[in-house]
Parts: C-alpha cells; sequence; structure tokens
C-alpha cells in the first residue's frame, strides 16, 4: 500500500484555459464571465499493489483532489474535488 498527499499549483494561465469564461463564452453559454486566478489544491491518494501470480501485479490507485478557491468559485464548476480510479495490470521483467 501506498500513500499520497500533496498540493498541487496550477498558473493562472493553467486554471483559466480550463475553468475561465471569457465574455465571448459567456454570451454563448449563459453562464457569468469568470477569470479564474491561480490556485493550489490539496490531494490524498493510495494505491494498492496485489500480487496475482508469479511476476503479475494488479495495481489500484484512487486519488481525491480538493479544488482551491479559485477554480472552485467558477461557475461551471458543480462541486469542490474531483475523484480518479486507475486499475492497472503489471508485469515485472527481472
Amino acid at each position: 500500500m501506498y500513500p499520497q498527499l500533496g498540493i498541487e499549483r496550477q498558473s493562472s494561465q493553467y486554471a483559466n484555459y480550463y475553468y475561465g469564461i471569457n465574455p465571448a463564452e459567456s454570451a454563448l453559454t449563459g453562464y457569468n464571465a469568470y477569470t479564474a486566478p491561480a490556485t493550489n489544491n490539496l490531494l490524498a491518494g493510495v494505491m494498492i499493489e496485489i500480487p496475482v501470480v508469479e511476476n503479475w501485479y494488479v495495481n489500484i490507485y484512487g486519488k481525491r483532489k480538493w479544488i482551491g478557491g479559485g477554480i472552485n468559485n467558477s461557475p461551471v464548476m458543480n462541486r469542490s474535488f474531483q475523484d480518479n480510479v486507475l486499475m492497472a495490470l503489471a508485469y515485472r521483467f527481472k
């Protein structure tokens, strides 16, 4: 089991590209115009590694990211977190 804790920093350019709404987009969508500032996102995750047979393993990874205020205040956001889950079959060469 591998825990993960961290802080992710997103620049204003990155946050605004994905979560900002310029005046033209505002007119098309009906959302209020919004310019997203730089923001910090807290994250926590865990990866669990399960042996299957010989050198084969199943890896299951889950992560929750709590969105910082710069993004969370965007009118296109409908919740204050994002979840990711990934499962993979891995082979270890010796």
